[in-house]
């Protein structure tokens, strides 16, 4: 998936009610109107897989003012957040770097929980696997060392923590 920006359009938040981030998804996708729901897989157990939302009550989407009806018409939306003019780019990449997580998700166990402070451990950079230029550090966990990358989406930190085979940091 590729996030572009569009010059009649600007991505935004769309703030939903409690668990209705995929309902509010279909509904705009059904106006025809570019979205995207960071979700990340969580296994349950053997034989439960579920893909649950990376921001719980969030997701991203673009729309001009006269989309603006359409979205007042959905129930289950709150509010809907508009980025001041020039922003665009900020959240795409944002948007770009969480859908690399996403993609990980799929073939890695990733473990995602909020970030009160950063770490004291010296933070590396990725030069070259899967995760190339994101940040963050090695730490154990269980008995075993990972690698957790340190995000800022949305002025909200978190950390991905995953196995670091296969990583090459400075």
């Amino acid at each position: 998936m590729h996030f572009i920006q569009y010059p009649d359009r600007a991505w935004g938040l769309v703030q939903t009610r409690p668990c209705f981030e995929k309902k509010v998804l279909q509904y705009i996708e059904r106006c025809g109107l570019p979205c995207y729901l960071p979700l990340a897989r969580q296994v349950k157990s053997r034989y439960r897989i579920s893909h649950l939302p990376i921001f719980r009550r969030y997701l991203f989407a673009a729309w001009n003012i006269h989309d603006r009806r359409s979205l007042a018409m959905c129930s289950n939306i709150v509010n809907y957040i508009e980025v001041p003019p020039g922003c665009d780019t900020d959240i795409i990449a944002q948007m770009e770097s969480l859908y690399k997580i996403e993609l990980l998700s799929e073939t890695r166990e990733i473990n995602l929980q909020n970030l009160l402070r950063l770490p004291k451990e010296r933070l590396q950079i990725i030069r070259s696997g899967p995760l190339k230029g994101f940040t963050g550090y090695w730490k154990e966990l269980n008995g075993k060392y990972v690698f957790a990358v340190i995000m800022n989406v949305l002025e909200c930190k978190f950390e991905a923590t995953m196995d670091g085979a296969g990583l090459i940091c400075d």
